[in-house]
This record gives C-alpha cells, sequence and structure tokens, in this order.
C-alpha cells in the first residue's frame, strides 16, 4: 500500500530519490526491522506510541503511522545511546512519506542523523547546544556572515538555540513543505553538517527581522486591530513564505555559504567547545 497521501503543497514525485539516495546512505547493509523492533524498551515504545499519531497527521495514513512507529522503535534498539527523542520522529517521517521501504527508511534516518545531527538527539541535547555554540562562533566571526547579522540577533534578544531548535533538531522537517525538505535533504546527505549550518546562515541572513517584533493584522475581522508578534514567530513566518515562494534563492544562498564552512572549520569549533565546555548564550 501506498504509505505517502498527497504531501504539502508543491511536493513532486519522490521516485527519482527513491533509487539516488539511497546511494548516499551510510549503512549498505539492510537492517532487520522486525528483529529489531521487537526489542525495543517498553518506556521508549510508549513515548513513540504517544508521538507517532501527531507525526505529520495530515499525510501519513494509518499504514504510514505503523511503518513509522516500527522504524523509530528499531532505531531507539540499534543506537541505544540516543534512544528516541521528539525531532527524530519528524525527521523518520520524511523518508516513511516519500515512500521508502521500512528498511531503506531505517538506513536513511541512520546516515541522516549521523551526518546531518550528531549527537542532537542525545542526553540533554548535548551535541545540539555544542552545535548551536558553533553555530554563534560562526555568526560573529564577520568571516561567514556580514557583521549586521550579529547585531541584528543581540537586537532580537532571542537566544540562538531557542531561534535554531526546529531547524537543527527536525532539520526541516516538522514544518517546512515535503519538496522542500527533499531539495534542502539532497544537500544535508551529501555535504552533512556544512549544509545544515549553512542552511540555517542563509536563512539568518536573508530572513533576520531588523527591528525585532512587528505588528500583523489581527485576526477575527476587527477593523484597524493588530498584534504583535514575537521576534521567533516574525522569523519564522519569514522563512516559512521564503520557503514557499523562493526556495531557489535559498538554495542557492546555502551553496555558497557551504565552502565558507567546511568540516574541518566546524570540527575545529566542535573542539574549541567541548575543550572549554562553553554552553550557548
Amino acid at each position: 500500500a501506498a504509505l505517502y497521501t498527497g504531501g504539502p503543497a508543491g511536493a513532486g514525485p519522490p521516485e527519482g530519490r527513491l533509487a539516488s539516495w539511497p546511494r548516499l546512505f551510510a549503512d549498505s547493509e539492510e537492517p532487520d526491522v522486525e528483529a529489531l523492533q521487537q526489542r525495543v524498551p517498553q518506556e521508549v515504545a510508549e513515548q513513540i506510541g504517544k508521538d507517532v499519531p501527531r507525526t505529520q497527521p495530515r499525510w501519513l495514513d494509518a499504514e504510514g503511522c505503523r511503518v513509522l512507529k516500527r522504524v523509530l522503535s528499531a532505531y531507539a534498539v540499534m543506537n541505544p545511546t540516543v534512544g528516541y527523542c521528539q525531532g527524530m520522529n519528524n525527521i523518520a517521517a520524511v523518508f516513511v512519506m516519500m515512500g521508502f521501504d521500512e528498511a531503506a527508511a531505517l538506513r536513511g534516518l541512520v546516515s541522516i542523523m549521523q551526518k546531518a545531527c550528531p549527537g542532537y538527539h542525545g542526553h540533554g541535547l548535548e551535541g545540539y547546544l555544542r552545535d548551536v555554540a558553533v553555530l554563534e562562533a560562526l555568526v560573529r566571526s564577520g568571516r561567514v556572515l556580514p557583521p549586521i547579522i550579529a547585531a541584528r540577533l543581540d537586537a532580537l534578544e532571542v537566544p540562538l538555540d531557542v531561534l535554531a531548535s526546529e531547524h537543527f533538531l527536525s532539520l526541516t522537517a516538522r514544518s517546512w513543505p515535503l519538496a522542500a525538505v527533499e531539495r534542502t535533504w539532497d544537500l544535508f546527505l551529501q555535504e552533512g553538517s556544512p549544509a545544515v549550518f549553512a542552511s540555517f546562515l542563509a536563512l539568518l541572513q536573508m530572513y533576520l527581522p531588523a527591528d525585532g517584533a512587528e505588528e500583523q493584522p489581527l485576526g477575527g475581522g476587527i477593523p484597524g486591530a493588530v498584534v504583535d508578534l514575537e521576534p521567533v514567530d516574525v522569523f519564522r513566518r519569514a522563512v516559512r513564505r521564503g520557503v514557499s515562494q523562493d526556495l531557489d534563492a535559498i538554495l542557492q544562498r546555502v551553496r555558497e555559504l557551504i565552502p565558507k564552512v567546511p568540516h574541518a572549520l566546524i570540527e575545529k569549533h566542535r573542539d574549541a567547545q567541548c575543550g572549554s565546555g562553553a554552553g550557548v548564550r
């Protein structure tokens, strides 16, 4: 049965990636999803069981939810150090919605977790907090983005770990249209962490508000009424508009930034963060 029941507006047929993406997956061996998922600890199974029904409910049918639950359970057994953490459900759902079988979906999940978000979903989100500190160092270096971006970030008065959480922890999968996620993940699977950093740096440069919060018309049909939006909401709304209307420009900017944040530079900053024990602001 088909698992992908339509997808967000603008999503194209995924058949090409069903063939090309597995060649980018880290492990070529076919995992035994059935055997693995039977060994999932009860408390992990319960958490997965709570999260799966609310994962992309417009796009995953009952069979898709069944497969997603099995893939997440199998991953938790394969990687007990991480187990299961919210955010992983949206990442795994991409492979299921695209129509990968469960073994390929598990291989894809393992690969993108290794390549694009190493340690992000472990105990205390330590890998994520480390990379947010790296992200902040890159923004403030003045060598990757214009210095005005750091000034705008300061004016926003929002911790970067809050601003970046959805992008890094779900790799855009929670809120972006599937077609946009697929095109962005082409880069994530090919380039790994540099593409993840470059993609968020591109969004900061293109959509970070210059003046903090902004006023928007208030719903409910009250003439002239407005509501102040929080800076995070202003940024995320601008990103969603950009993704829907100008994805080509975003991806072009990402490609331009990837050479500025190579693996070696990211690892250098990661080592510095681990050595200093520094956290995020």
